[in-house]
């Protein structure tokens, strides 16, 4: 999910931004179906020649089906994305990747806020720090476990030999 902040910009120039982040989720391989405002807008009409015609179908809109989209105030924005269950191994370099372009878009438009939130997209950062911190971990008690043994059997044969089981979760 993005958060698109709108601070007094015309409904035109709110549209064209969504349409960037439309294509920024395109442009990666594992995000899908972006739905928001824009989606609805898209479905409607024909390009917009007037800078009124997106506030002027927003107005006939349902409030409850506005609400899907935006919040009551009308300052804050929601584009959905569907987000297979390919792991975080894979989806951390495309969530990267899509900040990066949110945050490029936002250096254009600065009266805009990107921002990526959602389960999905925390459920992936913090996979990926427990696995870094599990991996972290491991080394820390092989390393421990290595100098251990050799100094209280005073062998570093026998710290090599005891290496090998420590350093085997490591590497699988």
């Amino acid at each position: 999910m993005i958060h698109v902040n709108e601070y007094h910009t015309g409904p035109l120039f709110f549209v064209q931004v969504l349409q960037q982040v439309h294509a920024a989720i395109d442009d990666q391989p594992h995000l899908h179906l972006p739905t928001s405002l824009l989606s609805f807008l898209q479905s409607q009409s024909t390009p917009y020649t007037n800078v009124q015609e997106p506030a002027n179908q927003l107005r006939r809109l349902h409030p409850a089906a506005l609400r899907l989209f935006m919040n009551d105030a009308r300052d804050r924005a929601v584009v959905d994305v569907r987000i297979p269950d390919v792991g975080s191994k894979v989806l951390r370099p495309e969530l990267d990747t899509l900040e990066h372009d949110l945050k490029q878009i936002t250096t254009r438009h600065p009266t805009f806020s990107l921002d990526l939130t959602g389960g999905s997209v925390l459920s992936v950062r913090n996979l990926s720090k427990v696995v870094t911190d599990l991996w972290r971990s491991l080394l820390a008690a092989a390393i421990v476990i290595i100098i251990v043994i050799s100094i209280v059997f005073r062998s570093p044969r026998l710290a090599a030999i005891s290496a090998i089981p420590n350093i085997f979760p490591l590497v699988c």
